[in-house]
């Protein structure tokens, strides 16, 4: 299946075409690819990826995405997303762990894994079973446009609720962003 195939892309080249006309390129060398010892890695590594996409998703709010500091925390939060890819990559068996099986298995995204992950850790180490789908939105979102464009992510009928991964609570006066996500 072409969507299950690996694709190498470095950080450095993607940044060629992710870097903003105002910041410079960063070409620093890249870590060495390591691979994961053991599942339990992998998530704080995920945890890692999620605190860096809620001080995003914070910088965003503040600012519009239009300061110095917002690009670096996004860059940062890419970076992060493309080194767990990459150490996947050389990960003897990295496809069997089960994150990956999971992924796999519900044809999951980043935004959809960034979703789980946010709720998961919410409830194992900050005692929060819930979250809003407006929270949410606000970590996915790279740009003020994806506060829009993302949207579907929540619908009764969007892939995360439709399998069961997802429930939410009735949204007040239908819309789906007031639900509380578990």
């Amino acid at each position: 299946d072409p969507l299950d195939a690996w694709v190498d892309v470095r950080p450095a080249a993607l940044e060629l075409f992710q870097a903003e006309a105002t910041s410079p390129i960063s070409l620093a060398a890249e870590e060495p690819r390591r691979p994961y010892r053991n599942e339990e890695e992998l998530l704080w590594e995920l945890h890692a990826w999620r605190k860096l996409c809620m001080k995003r998703a914070e910088v965003l709010l503040e600012c519009g995405g239009e300061s110095t500091r917002f690009h670096e925390i996004r860059r940062q939060a890419r970076r992060k997303l493309f080194s767990i890819r990459s150490r996947l990559r050389s990960t003897p068996n990295g496809r069997e762990l089960g994150v990956e099986r999971f992924r796999r298995e519900f044809g999951l995204g980043p935004d959809h894994v960034l979703i789980v992950v946010h709720l998961l850790f919410g409830e194992h180490l900050e005692s929060e079973p819930f979250a809003s789908g407006l929270e949410c939105l606000h970590l996915v979102s790279e740009t003020r446009n994806d506060l829009f464009r993302k949207r579907e992510l929540f619908h009764s009928n969007s892939r995360l609720r439709r399998s069961g991964i997802l429930s939410a609570e009735s949204p007040d006066l239908g819309k789906e962003l007031t639900s509380t996500l578990s």
